[in-house]
């Protein structure tokens, strides 16, 4: 049923674990796919990121990601991801409570927009994070976009 009554739902504010001007968070939320957000991977020092606050408590219904931008092609050491953790944080959670984990989902590599079902109540903040990109080679990862879906 849920799929039936979904509908979009659009942040209040985007944040990330590190970005240029070029690549704010925003962009990966701006409904176009030649515009993407971009981190640099470091491994071990900190998440790889990409956070999303609503104004107000959500019944999120789905998540979804866009890999990978339309033009220009990225650079060789840009990459897009493989393997995303979502994550939520709920109304009225106190500074310091973690995030509730969803299963890792797989994003493919075709361009596409795909939807991950969440299914929670009362989410405040969605959190995206990079756990692996397609080549372990990769420096960056970019996403062309992400969109949320509620209830």
């Amino acid at each position: 049923m849920d799929e039936l009554l979904d509908g979009p739902v659009v942040p209040t504010g985007m944040n990330d674990s590190d970005s240029s001007d070029a690549s704010k968070p925003e962009l990966a939320n701006d409904k176009f796919s030649n515009t993407f957000w971009t981190t640099n991977l470091k491994e071990g020092e900190r998440e790889n990121y990409l956070e999303a606050t609503f104004a107000g408590p959500t019944r999120l219904v789905y998540v979804f990601i866009t890999g990978l931008k339309s033009e220009p092609p990225p650079p060789r050491e840009e990459q897009r991801p493989s393997k995303v953790l979502i994550s939520v944080r709920h109304e009225g959670a106190k500074d310091g409570t973690p995030y509730q984990d969803f299963p890792v989902v797989e994003v493919a590599d075709d361009g596409k927009r795909h939807g991950f079902y969440v299914g929670a109540d009362n989410v405040r903040d969605v959190k995206l994070t990079i756990i692996e990109p397609n080549n372990r080679a990769a420096k960056a990862v970019s996403v062309a976009g992400v969109q949320f879906s509620e209830r």
